[in-house]
């Protein structure tokens, strides 16, 4: 039992060691949303066979 008085903001050694004791929350992760952007790999598929063929040299991509 604490008898002396305390200054406004001042903490107790009991309230220091409360908020010692939190523990924390659980990482929530939100589930993956993906797509197939069909027009990307339909282009990709055209350039590949239709275009380069066989051939593996780099190509510039702008």
């Amino acid at each position: 039992h604490e008898t002396t008085r305390r200054a406004a903001g001042e903490k107790t050694r009991r309230e220091m060691a409360a908020k010692a004791e939190v523990r924390p929350r659980p990482l929530e992760l939100d589930p993956i949303a993906s797509r197939v952007e069909l027009a990307f790999w339909e282009d990709l598929r055209r350039l590949k066979l239709d275009v380069l063929g066989t051939d593996d040299s780099p190509i510039p991509i702008t």
